[in-house]
Protein backbone atom coordinates (compact mmCIF):
# COMPACT_ATOMS: atom_id res chain seq x y z
CA UNK A 1 0.00 0.00 0.00
CA UNK A 2 2.88 2.40 0.77
CA UNK A 3 4.33 1.88 -2.72
CA UNK A 4 0.99 2.66 -4.35
CA UNK A 5 0.58 5.82 -2.29
CA UNK A 6 4.07 7.05 -3.17
CA UNK A 7 3.52 6.45 -6.88
CA UNK A 8 0.42 8.60 -7.17
CA UNK A 9 2.18 12.02 -7.22
CA UNK A 10 4.53 10.78 -9.97
CA UNK A 11 1.59 9.63 -12.13
CA UNK A 12 -0.14 12.97 -11.65
CA UNK A 13 3.01 14.88 -12.64
CA UNK A 14 3.47 12.79 -15.79
CA UNK A 15 -0.16 13.36 -16.86
CA UNK A 16 0.09 17.11 -16.18
CA UNK A 17 3.31 17.39 -18.20
CA UNK A 18 1.78 15.54 -21.15
CA UNK A 19 -1.25 17.83 -21.11
CA UNK A 20 0.75 21.01 -21.74
CA UNK A 21 3.02 19.78 -24.53
CA UNK A 22 2.39 21.54 -27.87
CA UNK A 23 0.79 19.40 -30.55
CA UNK A 24 3.32 17.92 -33.01
CA UNK A 25 3.85 20.16 -36.05
CA UNK A 26 2.32 23.21 -34.38
CA UNK A 27 3.88 26.45 -33.19
CA UNK A 28 5.64 26.03 -29.84
CA UNK A 29 3.90 27.82 -26.99
CA UNK A 30 5.29 29.75 -24.05
CA UNK A 31 3.83 29.34 -20.52
CA UNK A 32 1.98 32.65 -20.99
CA UNK A 33 0.47 31.46 -24.28
CA UNK A 34 -0.57 28.16 -22.71
CA UNK A 35 -2.51 30.02 -20.02
CA UNK A 36 -4.46 31.78 -22.79
CA UNK A 37 -5.63 28.53 -24.40
CA UNK A 38 -8.74 26.47 -23.70
CA UNK A 39 -6.88 23.32 -24.74
CA UNK A 40 -8.90 23.08 -27.97
CA UNK A 41 -8.39 24.26 -31.55
CA UNK A 42 -10.93 25.01 -34.28
CA UNK A 43 -12.15 22.87 -37.16
CA UNK A 44 -14.27 24.79 -39.69
CA UNK A 45 -12.11 26.25 -42.50
CA UNK A 46 -9.23 26.00 -40.04
CA UNK A 47 -6.47 25.78 -42.65
CA UNK A 48 -7.74 29.04 -44.22
CA UNK A 49 -7.95 30.75 -40.83
CA UNK A 50 -4.39 29.81 -39.87
CA UNK A 51 -2.55 29.82 -43.20
CA UNK A 52 -1.87 26.12 -43.59
CA UNK A 53 -3.79 25.93 -46.89
CA UNK A 54 -2.09 25.62 -50.27
CA UNK A 55 -2.80 29.25 -51.22
CA UNK A 56 -1.52 30.95 -48.06
CA UNK A 57 1.90 31.83 -49.47
CA UNK A 58 0.25 33.68 -52.35
CA UNK A 59 -1.65 36.05 -50.03
CA UNK A 60 -0.52 39.66 -50.49
CA UNK A 61 1.28 41.08 -47.46
CA UNK A 62 0.94 44.71 -48.55
CA UNK A 63 -2.06 45.87 -46.49
CA UNK A 64 -4.83 47.72 -48.29
CA UNK A 65 -6.27 50.57 -46.25
CA UNK A 66 -9.97 49.90 -45.92
CA UNK A 67 -12.96 50.45 -43.65
CA UNK A 68 -15.63 48.39 -41.92
CA UNK A 69 -18.14 50.02 -44.29
CA UNK A 70 -16.27 48.70 -47.34
CA UNK A 71 -15.63 45.19 -46.02
CA UNK A 72 -19.19 44.69 -44.81
CA UNK A 73 -20.50 45.82 -48.21
CA UNK A 74 -18.77 42.96 -50.06
CA UNK A 75 -21.05 40.31 -51.51
CA UNK A 76 -21.62 37.29 -49.29
CA UNK A 77 -20.33 34.10 -50.90
CA UNK A 78 -23.02 31.50 -51.60
CA UNK A 79 -20.63 28.71 -50.57
CA UNK A 80 -17.70 28.62 -48.15
CA UNK A 81 -15.14 26.16 -49.55
CA UNK A 82 -13.41 24.35 -46.67
CA UNK A 83 -9.92 24.36 -48.21
CA UNK A 84 -9.93 27.12 -50.85
CA UNK A 85 -9.73 30.88 -50.44
CA UNK A 86 -12.46 33.18 -51.72
CA UNK A 87 -11.03 35.77 -54.11
CA UNK A 88 -10.26 38.58 -53.81
CA UNK A 89 -10.98 39.27 -50.12
CA UNK A 90 -9.23 36.21 -48.69
CA UNK A 91 -6.11 36.73 -50.82
CA UNK A 92 -5.40 40.16 -49.34
CA UNK A 93 -4.33 41.73 -46.08
CA UNK A 94 -6.31 44.74 -44.94
CA UNK A 95 -5.60 47.67 -42.62
CA UNK A 96 -8.54 48.84 -40.52
CA UNK A 97 -8.93 51.72 -38.10
CA UNK A 98 -11.79 51.19 -35.64
CA UNK A 99 -12.90 51.18 -32.01
CA UNK A 100 -12.46 48.03 -29.96
CA UNK A 101 -15.67 47.33 -28.04
CA UNK A 102 -15.30 43.90 -26.43
CA UNK A 103 -13.17 40.77 -26.46
CA UNK A 104 -13.09 37.24 -25.10
CA UNK A 105 -11.40 33.84 -25.35
CA UNK A 106 -13.33 31.49 -27.63
CA UNK A 107 -13.74 27.73 -27.24
CA UNK A 108 -11.24 27.21 -30.10
CA UNK A 109 -8.64 29.34 -28.20
CA UNK A 110 -9.00 32.32 -30.57
CA UNK A 111 -9.32 35.82 -29.17
CA UNK A 112 -12.64 37.14 -30.48
CA UNK A 113 -12.61 40.94 -30.83
CA UNK A 114 -15.63 43.03 -31.78
CA UNK A 115 -14.80 46.35 -33.45
CA UNK A 116 -17.04 49.23 -34.57
CA UNK A 117 -16.84 52.25 -36.85
CA UNK A 118 -18.26 55.74 -36.27
CA UNK A 119 -21.58 54.80 -37.88
CA UNK A 120 -22.15 51.84 -35.55
CA UNK A 121 -21.22 49.06 -38.01
CA UNK A 122 -19.52 46.12 -36.34
CA UNK A 123 -17.41 43.18 -37.44
CA UNK A 124 -15.23 40.53 -35.88
CA UNK A 125 -11.45 40.18 -35.95
CA UNK A 126 -9.74 37.15 -34.46
CA UNK A 127 -6.32 36.33 -33.05
CA UNK A 128 -5.62 32.58 -33.19
CA UNK A 129 -3.72 30.78 -30.47
CA UNK A 130 -0.19 30.11 -31.85
CA UNK A 131 -0.24 26.54 -30.53
CA UNK A 132 -3.12 25.83 -32.94
CA UNK A 133 -1.24 27.19 -35.97
CA UNK A 134 0.89 24.89 -38.11
CA UNK A 135 4.62 25.60 -37.77
CA UNK A 136 4.97 26.09 -41.54
CA UNK A 137 2.24 28.72 -41.76
CA UNK A 138 3.54 31.99 -43.24
CA UNK A 139 1.14 33.75 -40.85
CA UNK A 140 2.64 32.31 -37.66
CA UNK A 141 5.13 35.11 -36.94
CA UNK A 142 2.50 37.83 -37.33
CA UNK A 143 -0.05 35.85 -35.29
CA UNK A 144 2.41 35.52 -32.40
CA UNK A 145 3.30 39.22 -32.46
CA UNK A 146 -0.32 40.36 -32.60
CA UNK A 147 -1.36 38.04 -29.80
CA UNK A 148 1.51 39.19 -27.57
CA UNK A 149 0.68 42.83 -28.27
CA UNK A 150 -2.93 42.31 -27.24
CA UNK A 151 -1.98 40.34 -24.13
CA UNK A 152 0.37 43.16 -23.15
CA UNK A 153 -2.65 45.42 -22.66
CA UNK A 154 -5.62 43.17 -21.86
CA UNK A 155 -6.30 40.08 -19.81
CA UNK A 156 -8.58 37.89 -21.91
CA UNK A 157 -11.13 35.63 -20.21
CA UNK A 158 -13.84 33.21 -21.33
CA UNK A 159 -16.52 35.90 -21.01
CA UNK A 160 -16.71 39.26 -22.78
CA UNK A 161 -14.82 42.17 -21.30
CA UNK A 162 -15.65 45.68 -22.47
CA UNK A 163 -13.58 48.68 -23.48
CA UNK A 164 -13.69 51.65 -25.83
CA UNK A 165 -10.26 51.97 -27.41
CA UNK A 166 -9.00 53.13 -30.80
CA UNK A 167 -7.23 50.27 -32.53
CA UNK A 168 -5.39 49.71 -35.82
CA UNK A 169 -5.54 46.19 -37.22
CA UNK A 170 -3.81 44.38 -40.08
CA UNK A 171 -5.31 41.02 -40.97
CA UNK A 172 -6.24 38.62 -43.73
CA UNK A 173 -9.78 38.72 -45.09
CA UNK A 174 -11.95 35.76 -44.15
CA UNK A 175 -15.60 34.84 -44.66
CA UNK A 176 -17.09 32.93 -41.74
CA UNK A 177 -20.36 31.07 -41.43
CA UNK A 178 -22.91 33.29 -39.67
CA UNK A 179 -24.19 31.50 -36.58
CA UNK A 180 -25.14 34.26 -34.16
CA UNK A 181 -21.66 35.44 -33.25
CA UNK A 182 -21.46 38.63 -31.21
CA UNK A 183 -20.61 41.53 -33.51
CA UNK A 184 -20.75 39.52 -36.73
CA UNK A 185 -20.85 41.48 -39.99
CA UNK A 186 -23.96 41.03 -42.17
CA UNK A 187 -21.89 39.26 -44.82
CA UNK A 188 -19.76 37.25 -42.36
CA UNK A 189 -16.50 39.05 -43.26
CA UNK A 190 -13.74 39.05 -40.66
CA UNK A 191 -10.04 39.70 -40.41
CA UNK A 192 -8.79 36.25 -39.45
CA UNK A 193 -6.01 35.95 -38.61
CA UNK A 194 -4.86 39.31 -37.31
CA UNK A 195 -1.18 39.75 -38.22
CA UNK A 196 -0.53 43.09 -36.57
CA UNK A 197 -2.26 45.55 -34.27
CA UNK A 198 -1.57 48.76 -32.41
CA UNK A 199 -3.50 50.99 -30.08
CA UNK A 200 -4.20 54.62 -30.88
CA UNK A 201 -3.86 56.07 -34.36
CA UNK A 202 -0.46 54.81 -35.43
CA UNK A 203 -0.69 51.70 -37.68
CA UNK A 204 1.18 48.53 -36.70
CA UNK A 205 4.69 48.19 -38.07
CA UNK A 206 5.64 45.48 -40.56
CA UNK A 207 6.71 42.76 -41.14
CA UNK A 208 3.45 40.82 -40.98
CA UNK A 209 4.94 37.42 -41.82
Amino acid sequence: MKMLTAARPLVVLVVMAAAILPLPGYGASSPTELRSSTGSCGVQRWSIKTGTDSQARRVSYHPIVTSIAHLTSLSSPSYLPPRRRIRPAEMKTWLLSATLLRYKLEDDSDYHLVIRDGAGRTMIVELPYPGCVGSRSPFLRGIKRARRTFEGRYRVLRHFRYTHKSIQIVGVGFFDDIHGQSGVAPNGIELHPVLGLSFGRRPPAPPFR
